[in-house]
């Protein structure tokens, strides 16, 4: 969380019936969200190649980095 921004990174919620696995295991992605903490909208949402590595998130600066499991660092500014 930062000053005003709460972003939260995981696997996207999607069910595949034929695959109901797929997102938990890392086949469909990842999705990082960016919400207002006051009012619980969601501001923006990016989808991600890979899901995010657990505890794999910082915010720095003015910058946020996430780890994803298929090793790559992405920076947001």
């Amino acid at each position: 969380m930062t000053r005003d921004t709460l972003f939260a990174a995981g696997p996207p919620d999607t069910l595949q019936p034929d695959d109901p696995l797929a997102a938990l295991e890392g086949r469909l992605g990842g999705v990082l969200a960016a919400i207002d903490p006051a009012t619980g909208q969601q501001l923006a949402q990016a989808r991600l190649s890979s899901p995010p590595r657990f505890d794999g998130m910082a915010a720095a600066g003015d910058q946020l980095f996430l780890v994803t499991r298929d090793g790559k660092v992405a920076a947001w500014k």
